[in-house]
């Protein structure tokens, strides 16, 4: 039962780095003896059954553990062995506090407990308290090389390194094959940078066993720090391949991946690293460090906070989850959290020139600017909101305003002072004031374009081009005179306009002379009014000549238009003189005819009737005489017939004949038709 128990509950003296995450470490001190006392077989062997269990499953349950030895405890038995191995499963959870305490309670009938006690007081960084119990264990046997190999790292790990060399000669005089006295004296060379000392240790060591994992893990790490990074990544590889579970060896190649910022090949060999132990605090500590330079910063707070649920007082996690919040998120009040957190846990073991100071001031010194920053751009963003539309209007309305004030009174007074030399007197009053006052003003105009021309690219490159943005940090920067942010809206609105007026005004008049302007004025001013003069004038008497011209041309076209408007009236009246009188005319024909049928039927009525012989057989010639005198007589009836239904008989009757004297007459006729 002893030897099974032994098997699972391994006694280990681990040591840790002291350093960053990144640094690689040496191969922990192992301790083979493992003592343990059966208190009865079977609650022995169901504690052994669960822990191998769950060794298996990967996930071991040492609440549970620690509560089946416990109750052994609470039962009674006060056996160094029942304490013994609860501080091994307080050290394994994390808790070296409790860990601590049954270590101690162990310890006065077990060494063991007193060479683990020692592994957790390293673990804690209270390496005082472990070098005076390795002490206390050199004193029972001072010519142990094991206990001198332990006091000898410890001296390492406090940066003693003339004691450390000491104790591991010490060690190797009483053992000169122990492996482990290599280890620790070629990492102590390593830490004091005398690599050809640690390198002769290692080959020293590694011709006692050349396949010592632990010794080819520190050669290569010389080696890296030879900076023969090829050759130290070839030792780390071999190391791997001589002990796939080699845990130093693995770290080391994710420290080399880390420094290269091969993040993912560091995260490979950390993951692989926390597979075989999941608690490992190095690799966990280096595994949230790639994390961080992948920018997976949630993925790195995450391992550091497991860190700190396994050791509450770890200060590498503090320290790293204040960097990660600086760095990271870039949460200054956060960082400032976690940086007074490591310092407060430190406690007297801070040293004054502890990173920590730096990171504190760095961190308030960013987070001041952060604020000031914050608050300068929301500042910025209100102001632009406000005065983004009127900006480009504003701008312009402000530069050609103090444009208009530093050229218009120089030049005004060059044109005036020409104008009035130039313009001749006209009997035209009227058009002379015009004339002047237009030479004036087109004068004006051209001598001012003529001096913009000159000075308002250069102007528009070196000033108008920034004013935009120049007046807009001005507003910004008198907005900070405002404490209450929700009316800096319309205060921006109201400062747009002066502002801009101001900037230009300020800058304007560093650029634009006032004497080189009125000289320049009068420069320009003869020639261009001299010029606009001329071109007036003839334009004056072209105008002239063209009213002159469409006068006379409207005099003409409108006589022609009343005489043609007269001719036209004349004609009416003649024409309708004319067809009053062919109307007359007419009706007085009408009026004949009419008399005339009258007095022919009167005729018929008085006339004596033809004899039947004459009827029967007319003579030729004769017997149609009186029908074509009747005949005859009848035609101007015919022709006011006519005259008044012309289109009636046009088409579809034969003319008209005068009507036969009697009936006679037409039976006559028709008896002419019959013969013929």
């Amino acid at each position: 039962m002893n030897r099974v128990f032994a098997i699972i509950i391994i006694v280990l003296l681990a040591s840790v780095f002291a350093g960053c995450p990144g640094k690689s470490r040496e191969k922990a001190v192992q301790v083979d003896k493992v003592v343990t006392k059966e208190i009865s077989h079977s609650d022995f062997e169901s504690v052994v059954a669960l822990y191998k269990e769950q060794e298996q499953s990967g996930v071991i349950n040492y609440d549970e553990l620690i509560s089946r030895f416990k109750s052994f405890e609470s039962s009674g038995a006060s056996n160094p062995e029942i304490f013994y191995n609860l501080g091994y499963l307080y050290e394994k959870k994390g808790d070296l506090e409790n860990a601590e305490k049954y270590y101690k309670m162990a310890s006065a009938k077990m060494d063991i407990a007193l060479e683990n006690l020692i592994n957790v007081y390293r673990k804690g960084n209270k390496l005082n308290q472990a070098a005076e119990i390795a002490k206390s264990l050199l004193k029972k046997d001072e010519k142990s090389a094991r206990y001198n190999v332990i006091l000898a790292s410890i001296y390492k790990e406090q940066n003693k390194p003339e004691d450390a060399v000491k104790y591991c000669r010490k060690a190797l005089r009483y053992d000169p094959t122990n492996l482990e006295a290599y280890r620790v004296l070629s990492m102590v060379y390593y830490n004091a940078n005398k690599l050809q000392l640690a390198r002769l240790t290692c080959i020293q060591g590694l011709k006692i066993d050349a396949n010592d994992p632990g010794l080819n893990n520190i050669l290569g790490m010389i080696l890296l720090k030879m900076d023969d990074e090829s050759g130290a990544l070839n030792q780390f590889l071999k190391v791997v391949s001589l002990k796939k579970d080699m845990i130093d060896a693995k770290m080391n190649i994710g420290a080399i991946a880390l420094k290269y910022s091969n993040y993912d090949g560091a995260i490979k060999q950390f993951t692989e690293v926390l597979s075989y132990e999941p608690r490992n605090r190095d690799a966990l500590l280096g595994l949230a460090v790639a994390y961080r330079g992948k920018k997976q910063f949630e993925d790195a707070k995450r391992t550091y906070e497991t860190m700190l649920k396994l050791n509450p007082k770890d200060t590498a996690p503090m320290m790293n989850m204040g960097i990660l919040m600086y760095k990271g998120y870039e949460n200054y009040d956060e960082a400032i959290k976690w940086f007074e957190m490591y310092k407060n846990t430190m406690g007297t073991n801070l040293g004054m020139k502890d990173p920590v100071y730096q990171y504190i001031k760095e961190v308030k010194e960013k987070g001041a600017l952060a604020k000031d920053a914050k608050d300068k751009e929301e500042r910025m963003v209100l102001v632009n909101q406000a005065i983004e539309k009127d900006k480009d209007k504003a701008v312009e309305e402000a530069y050609n305003k103090v444009l208009a004030e530093l050229l218009d009174p120089p030049i005004r007074k060059a044109c005036e002072k020409t104008v009035a030399k130039l313009v001749k007197p006209m009997d035209d009053k009227k058009a002379e004031k015009d004339i002047r006052d237009k030479v004036l003003q087109d004068s004006f105009n051209a001598v001012k374009k003529g001096i913009l021309d000159q000075v308002d690219k250069s102007l528009k490159e070196e000033i108008y081009a920034v004013a935009p943005e120049a007046i807009e940090a001005d507003i910004i920067q008198a907005s900070f005179k405002i404490t209450d942010k929700k009316t800096i809206p319309e205060a921006a609105k109201k400062m747009l306009p002066e502002m801009s007026y101001q900037f230009f005004k300020k800058n304007l008049l560093q650029m634009l002379n006032k004497d080189v302007l009125e000289q320049l004025a009068m420069d320009q001013a003869p020639k261009t009014a001299e010029k606009i003069y001329s071109e007036i004038m003839t334009q004056y008497a072209t105008k002239v000549l063209e009213e002159k011209k469409k006068a006379e041309e409207e005099a003409k076209k409108k006589a022609e238009e009343e005489a043609k408007k007269k001719a036209e009236e004349e004609a009416k009246k003649k024409e309708a003189e004319e067809k009053k009188k062919a109307e007359e005319q007419a009706k007085k024909e009408a009026d004949e005819a009419k008399k005339k049928e009258e007095e022919a039927k009167k005729a018929e009525q008085v006339a004596p009737a033809p004899q039947k012989t004459e009827q029967a057989q007319p003579q030729a010639g004769t017997a149609q005489q009186p029908a074509e005198e009747k005949k005859t007589e009848q035609k101007p009836e015919e022709k006011k017939t006519e005259e008044k239904k012309p289109e009636e008989n046009k088409d579809s009757q034969p003319p008209a004949t005068a009507p036969s004297p009697n009936p006679a007459d037409s039976k006559s006729s028709g008896g002419e038709e019959e013969d013929e």
